[in-house]
């Protein structure tokens, strides 16, 4: 299986999410509230999600972390700064293994304070250098979950 990524753009609510994975296993960045879309990716790659992260808590819509790890077993990760009520808080430096991916997490502070989670996607062994690089630039904290002014910023 190769290494996939895929942006995600929410219409009338300026909203990106990311899914992306390799050997099996798929992480979701900041999930809408309709998970569905995320299990059929998910699921034509072949891969199981197994970790979700939330870049900031979001007041102004409802998130499909929960749902989304009710339907595949998969943890919550967010900032530590706040204090959820579910869900795992990562810190400056939390490393994650998704297939031959490494997340690391950047504390990247910033209004809402608990923004903590700009993941840094680096291959190991067995990965695609070019496919990770692309996710590191979609992922680096000015992109993070939200676009400006549409899905032209995708």
């Amino acid at each position: 299986m190769t290494m996939f990524m895929k942006t995600l753009y929410t219409p009338g609510l300026a909203h990106l999410s990311y899914i992306f994975g390799d050997a099996g296993q798929a992480s979701v960045i900041d999930p809408r509230r309709d998970v569905n879309e995320y299990l059929e990716i998910a699921h034509s790659r072949g891969a199981k999600i197994t970790h979700i992260f939330e870049t900031h808590r979001n007041e102004d819509y409802v998130v499909g972390s929960l749902e989304l790890a009710r339907r595949t077993g998969a943890e919550i990760y967010h900032g530590s700064q706040l204090d959820f009520q579910y869900g795992n808080p990562v810190n400056e430096g939390d490393a994650f293994q998704v297939g031959n991916i490494k997340l690391s997490i950047l504390h990247t502070p910033s209004p809402p304070r608990e923004q903590a989670t700009g993941a840094h996607a680096r291959p190991t062994a067995g990965s695609s250098e070019k496919c990770c690089r692309r996710a590191c630039l979609r992922l680096l904290p000015h992109d993070r979950g939200r676009s400006r002014s549409g899905p032209h910023h995708r």
